[in-house]
């Protein structure tokens, strides 16, 4: 498939979406989402380093795929992502795993189970993602958090250059954020997140990019409303 620079242009668009860009808060614990991306385990390990948070959480279960989100690893996200963390110096009884989930609703609701049932109380969390999953971890924590909890969704620092041209293949890349953008609308339909307002020119930009071909982690029964 040929990434011509307007097929560039609407998947920056999309990127920049799903890019918020929070401000990160003190918290009492950091939770990373497990995924195929073994840099949300550094980044988390760096913020908890850093002194962002006094609990590190690893979130994620065995997820057999043979989709674009496959990891490169056969065991659980979490186990993988808590060597990661204990490499880069986190202390092992600072470090909770969380090795059943297999989706981010599950991610979020399972890793809040262990914080309620532990004697941490944590109130404030840092919610650590790949970046183009902020806006929906946003909106899926929204749902399956506690509403009294305050949670800020951040992710390591990149840009869509960076992301698209140099750390993974385009192609894929252009096909999460099309799917993903597809979920923002269609998920709070079934009560998993909620809702959030696409702009006009977003979704413009992904009609061009499933016209162009690239729908290969859309919902497929769920397609048309972006496809128009």
């Amino acid at each position: 498939m040929v990434i011509d620079q307007t097929i560039l242009r609407d998947a920056e668009s999309l990127w920049d979406y799903h890019r918020l860009g929070m401000a990160l808060e003190q918290a009492d614990a950091i939770v990373g989402l497990g995924s195929y991306d073994p840099r949300v385990a550094e980044h988390a390990s760096d913020l908890f380093l850093g002194d962002w948070g006094q609990w590190l959480l690893f979130t994620g279960g065995i997820v057999a795929r043979n989709d674009l989100l496959k990891t490169p690893w056969d065991g659980a996200e979490a186990d993988v992502f808590g060597a990661i963390a204990t490499a880069r110096g986190v202390p092992r009884q600072r470090l909770l795993l969380e090795d059943r989930a297999t989706n981010t609703s599950e991610n979020l609701r399972y890793s809040w189970e262990i914080l309620a049932r532990s004697e941490i109380g944590a109130q404030r969390l840092i919610i650590v993602t790949k970046p183009n999953m902020e806006r929906r971890v946003r909106a899926t924590a929204r749902v399956v958090l506690p509403s009294h909890i305050s949670f800020v969704v951040t992710s390591s620092p990149s840009t869509f250059e960076e992301e698209c041209l140099s750390r993974f293949d385009p192609v894929v890349l252009i096909n999460l954020l099309v799917g993903d953008l597809q979920r923002i609308e269609v998920y709070p339909t079934f009560g998993f997140q909620a809702s959030e307002r696409i702009p006009e020119h977003v979704r413009d930009a992904c009609r061009r990019l499933i016209a162009s071909g690239f729908t290969k982690h859309l919902i497929r029964d769920q397609d048309r409303p972006l496809a128009g």
